[in-house]
Formats: C-alpha cells, structure tokens, sequence
C-alpha cells in the first residue's frame, strides 16, 4: 500500500487502474448502496483530483507504460512519421506501387490500410489488380505536433467598450455573477 493512503483508497487505484473508470471502481471498493449516482460520481471525481490518488496512479501506470514501450518519444515519432509522410515514398521512379514487403517502417506506419479489388483475368491472362491504400491523417497529426510544440494556443481577449478596458467597478454582485457565468457581455 502506498504511504498516505487508506486500504481502500489504494483498493480505488488498483480498480481504476483495471477499469479506467472512477465511477465504476468507487462502486467496487466503497458501500453505495444508498448513494445517489451523482454522489458516487462526486465522490469518485474527489479521490481522481486527491494529489495523494494521482501520484500513486503515475506509480501503478508507469511499469505498464514502460512494459508496452509507450513512452513520449516514441508517440511522438510515430506522430511524426505520419505528419511527414511523402506519399511518393510507396511508389516506383515509373509511378508502379512498391511492393509491401519493400516499404520502409515509416512509410508503413503512415498507412492504416490497404484494399486489392481484382477486375477481369482469366486462364490465359492476369487479373487486373487496384490497391486502395487508406492513409493515416496527415492534420491530425500535425495538430498534434502543434499542440505539443505550443505553436497553437488559444487565446480570448476582452475588452470593453471601444477596445477600452472593462469597468468594473460600478457592477453590482449579480451583474458580475452574470458575467462571469457568460449570460451577459
């Protein structure tokens, strides 16, 4: 058990760690018999957002994440092999599709799938092959790659009237509330 936490609260961890799911593990470990659901929710939110719960799941999913060799680099490799993949890269200098065996890793990591449709062919002739290759996105994987270099943020300016500054100071409690709750700008 680790050090700070309740039998049950590491009970929760080892079921969300299983689960991936807090309501689902606060259910298996605490008696909610009488609970609402949004209480069980409420209170699974609770323990997620505990710093105490959060190291210890980072403990637990560290080993499983280095057994599966997830680790930054590679997700980020992989997001850059299909951001920057060349499609010229699977075809021939005459323009004839390369054969699978010959693509390189980053050319196959590029392509989520592949589709032969044979046309006509018969004894003495060789059917005609199309090949559908279905690629990865290319956006999404640039997005990605944006995010993770913060080339992408998303900004809200306020002003208040004609770009001045937003008063304040005659508002009353609600009419702040209000605004701070986006019914009035």
């Amino acid at each position: 058990m680790a050090r700070g936490l309740t039998e049950k609260q590491e009970r929760f961890c080892l079921e969300y760690m299983a689960t991936g799911n807090a309501t689902e593990s606060y259910r298996r470990v605490y008696n909610t018999k009488k609970m609402k659901p949004e209480t069980i929710s409420r209170n699974a939110k609770f323990l997620i957002d505990d710093n105490r719960i959060a190291t210890r799941m980072e403990e637990l999913r560290a080993p499983l994440l280095e057994k599966a060799m997830i680790t930054e680099e590679r997700v980020l490799r992989e997001i850059a092999r299909i951001a920057f993949f060349d499609i010229r890269n699977i075809f021939d200098s005459r323009g004839k599709l390369l054969p699978i065996h010959s693509w390189s890793d980053d050319v196959a990591a590029a392509v989520s799938g592949i589709e032969v449709v044979v046309h006509g062919g018969s004894d003495d002739e060789e059917p005609n092959r199309l090949h559908k290759i279905k690629l990865c996105s290319k956006d999404k994987q640039l997005e990605l790659a944006g995010k993770y270099l913060k080339l992408f943020t998303d900004k809200m300016e306020h002003t208040g009237a004609n770009g001045g500054p937003i008063e304040f100071k005659n508002l009353t409690d609600e009419e702040l509330l209000a605004i701070a709750n986006g019914e009035r700008s």
